[in-house]
């Protein structure tokens, strides 16, 4: 559990800055973490592997000339962020995502939940833009606001999605590297249904009333991961 004040150039964490593989379980951090871009509330850059689970990060992250996320700022080849919360209001001049500014590069979002507000150019409730990246059974009730592109759950997928055949298994490929690709880009995932909150490239909405009752969420793992209280 860390608490406090962080502030760094660029690949700033509350806990870690640049996690290259390995696993960062049960992580707590609430504060204040400033940069000029890849910041994020746990984990500036997530990257080879690496693997966040039940984390929760609270507070405030602003990026002033990058991208910045709730939990991770710039999450790439094959990183994992699964289980984990982000109550966190982000800023940021480019991307900013309440999980996670840009995901790319095979890594995926699981089970992750986000709320709060988002600001910058690209600003999605989950993730900014997702760049060969993967998003499964999560939601966000975060407000996002962006200058050019918002999206309640992903405000950006960018249409370069590049597929590749290794093996018999699709993968995603990026700069020289592999990195094995889920049958989808955004499965299962849900954000607020709201006038104010724009639809984005991915994601289904569903009303307040919709997100208190689990017949809503498909296949998600109620009793497991998940736990719901009658009308909350």
């Amino acid at each position: 559990q860390v608490e406090g004040r962080v502030h760094g150039r660029s690949s700033v964490g509350g806990i870690v800055g640049r996690q290259v593989g390995g696993l960062l379980r049960n992580g707590f951090f609430e504060g204040t973490i400033t940069g000029e871009g890849q910041l994020g509330g746990i984990v500036g850059v997530a990257s080879n592997a690496a693997r966040l689970e039940q984390v929760f990060a609270k507070g405030y992250v602003h990026a002033t000339s990058g991208d910045a996320g709730g939990l991770v700022g710039e999450a790439s080849f094959s990183a994992e962020i699964a289980k984990s919360l982000a109550q966190v209001r982000v800023e940021a001049k480019a991307r900013a995502g309440g999980a996670v500014g840009l995901l790319k590069c095979g890594a995926t979002i699981t089970e992750s939940f986000t709320e709060k507000q988002v600001v910058g150019a690209t600003a999605g409730g989950l993730v900014a833009q997702i760049e060969n990246g993967c998003v499964v059974e999560s939601y966000s009730l975060t407000i996002p606001v962006g200058t050019q592109s918002a999206g309640g759950l992903v405000a950006s997928i960018a249409d370069h999605q590049v597929m590749g055949i290794d093996g018999g298994d699709w993968v995603f490929e990026c700069t020289g590297t592999k990195s094995k690709a889920a049958d989808y880009i955004v499965d299962r995932s849900y954000f607020q249904d709201d006038p104010t909150i724009p639809r984005g490239d991915a994601g289904n909405p569903l009303t307040v009333a919709q997100l208190k009752d689990s017949v809503n969420f498909a296949q998600w793992k109620f009793g497991q991961t998940w736990g719901m209280r009658p009308n909350e």
